[in-house]
């Protein structure tokens, strides 16, 4: 199991680096600053903490959607040389990104992930859960699958609490399936995937669906996972916890 908060607090990859990185407690990465349409972003919104960028935007009062964070995102794309030129370990030890209870969609992380791969600085864990996504972001999902460092796979990805169906469901997860990255080559971990309470209609067919697929995707509970042998660690490609708690199943009466 991946304990998402342990991948943020820590060098969770610190398998694959060939150079110390400084323990620090936490420093501002980029200076605090005005977007185009007024916003002020406190310097507390982007931190190194213990060796990683933490882009920490949850919570936002109001809640931030796309036309803010692209905005932010505008912002973040100029301090991000800054940031590699202080920290340039960054680009091995990647990004902690928080999104989460705002309603954020498709376009605006689309923008973050293309600003994360300019700059080379990997997206190790994401959490974008209780936001307004889609199937719109499954495209820029499975392409950062192929297309990331293979030294430095993303961990996790939190998007419970969306608008996810079956069918972008099930192409996630078979990218990480087929992308090569997982499970992971250093740790042989998977990808921890939360799509709990999203718009799945028939989550216990998709299951069975991977397994037709052979694709290795484990419920972390004895007899719900694709395969009927599977000890909920070697050779899995996808670990889905609460996966079967779906707002259509909460929703029935």
């Amino acid at each position: 199991e991946i304990d998402l908060q342990a991948a943020g607090a820590g060098l969770s990859i610190g398998e694959d680096l060939t150079q110390p990185v400084p323990d620090l407690e936490e420093l501002p990465a980029a200076e605090e600053g005005e977007g185009a349409e007024g916003e002020t972003w406190d310097e507390r919104v982007v931190v190194v903490r213990q060796g990683q960028v933490h882009i920490e935007l949850q919570h936002r009062s109001p809640p931030m959607g796309d036309a803010m964070l692209l905005r932010f995102c505008d912002w973040l794309d100029q301090q991000m040389p800054l940031v590699v030129q202080n920290f340039p370990y960054v680009r091995r030890s990647g990004a902690y990104v928080d999104l989460s209870d705002n309603v954020i969609g498709p376009d605006g992380l689309d923008r973050l992930f293309t600003v994360l791969r300019t700059h080379r600085v990997p997206c190790v864990v994401m959490k974008a859960y209780r936001n307004v996504l889609n199937d719109s972001i499954v495209d820029t999902l499975i392409e950062y699958l192929y297309t990331q460092p293979e030294s430095f796979p993303m961990h996790g990805i939190h998007i419970s609490h969306n608008k996810i169906t079956d069918k972008g469901a099930f192409r996630l997860i078979r990218a990480a399936a087929q992308c090569g990255h997982y499970p992971r080559y250093t740790t042989r971990l998977p990808l921890w995937l939360r799509l709990e309470c999203n718009d799945i209609a028939n989550p216990q067919k998709l299951i069975v669906d991977c397994l037709h697929e052979n694709f290795n995707v484990c419920l972390m509970g004895d007899g719900m996972c694709s395969r009927k042998d599977c000890n909920h660690y070697s050779g899995v490609h996808v670990q889905l916890p609460h996966f079967f708690h779906q707002q259509r199943a909460r929703q029935a009466p």
